[in-house]
């Protein structure tokens, strides 16, 4: 069975140098997940690659990439790629990472995933692993500017451990719209179904513009979404979704992630077919839940690309979501740390627009 650590084993492994930066890590520590404050230099790429028994530096040199400092502010242009260096990462025998977007980033189709010296993966970092841990970063619908230190991802610390695997069945997990309690539809016994919210009588979600404006992730200020993204709205409880477009929408289900545990969503299913649901997947403890339960549940905001035309229907499947059982209770549950997103009950853009 896999455990996750939370915000007071994270905090020693920064302590012990497992975890490093220039920045002090603990301002980014989150109830069990690490934001990962970026470097001051960008190399714009020709290429993206998985530096598998390769040193990401040397690719660099080799290439004679053209180097961006971003240390004051710059522009990350759509559809070009760029690597960011970030933390440095020890990691002994017990531990491995998983990375994600935060949830802001996947909210604005900033395509964000993690790479490490010598490892042929993305967004997973194996025990053992020593290095610099690096972001490929492609802005997808928007042009985006950023800064050193701010974080565009988050990691989970996992430790494997001899135990039998969760079993989800009889927990409390999830929630209908009038806040009871419904019955989890298992795909395994840590993994949950979760279903599309296409509600005619609901706000269905939003699709991005084509737009050459640019979004600050520098700023504190919000913008007029409806520069960046136009409502949708449903007549028949069904919609086609267009290739290669961005959308952002919600889960049928309210989901709680209580104390004990965390969770991850997983962004894509062949058997659902040729799309991605999902780009930030993390779920801290306390995501619907609160400090006692006693908030029953809140919809996931789901970050659709799809790469054909596919007609979606109300309440079919559309991704899963995994439980990990914590190694203890976090000190402050999410919600209690400064978090934009807890209670949200139908689509939600990122927390840089005024909706």
């Amino acid at each position: 069975m896999t455990i996750a650590l939370v915000d007071k084993n994270i905090k020693e492994l920064i302590s012990k140098n497992l975890l490093k930066s220039e920045f002090n890590l603990n301002k980014f520590i989150q109830p069990a997940s690490l934001d990962i404050p970026i470097g001051s230099k960008a190399y714009l790429i020709n290429e993206k690659f998985i530096p598998f028994k390769k040193n990401i530096e040397k690719i660099i040199k080799e290439n004679n990439v053209k180097e961006i400092d971003i240390t004051k502010g710059e522009i990350l242009y759509k559809n070009q790629t760029y690597l960011i260096p970030t933390i440095e990462i020890n990691l002994n025998d017990d531990y491995y990472i998983k990375i994600s977007p935060k949830s802001s980033i996947g909210r604005i189709d900033l395509f964000v995933r993690g790479i490490i010296d010598n490892i042929g993966y993305y967004d997973y970092i194996p025990s053992k692993t020593k290095g610099r841990l690096w972001l490929e970063i492609t802005p997808q619908s928007f042009n985006v500017k950023v800064k050193k230190g701010i974080s565009l991802t988050q990691l989970m610390v996992l430790k494997n451990k001899e135990s039998k695997v969760i079993d989800l069945k009889n927990e409390k997990l999830l929630f209908n719209d009038k806040k009871k309690n419904i019955r989890n539809n298992l795909y395994e016994k840590n993994k949950i179904v979760l279903s599309l919210n296409l509600n005619k009588n609901e706000i269905f979600g939003y699709e991005a513009r084509y737009t050459n404006q640019i979004i600050d992730l520098t700023s504190k200020e919000k913008v007029d979404y409806k520069k960046f993204f136009k409502k949708i709205e449903i007549k028949d409880n069904k919609y086609t979704l267009e290739k290669d477009k961005f959308y952002i929408l919600s889960t049928k289900e309210r989901i709680s992630v209580p104390l004990k545990y965390s969770a991850e969503m997983i962004p894509s299913n062949h058997m659902i077919g040729e799309l991605r649901a999902h780009y930030a997947g993390f779920f801290d403890p306390g995501w619907g839940f609160g400090q006692k339960g006693e908030i029953k549940g809140a919809k996931g905001t789901l970050e659709i690309r799809t790469h054909e035309n596919i007609t979606v229907y109300d309440s079919q499947p559309i991704c899963l979501i995994e439980y990990f059982e914590n190694i203890q209770e976090p000190e402050k549950p999410y919600g209690f740390s400064g978090n934009n997103y807890q209670g949200q009950n139908k689509p939600k853009l990122a927390k840089y627009f005024k909706e």
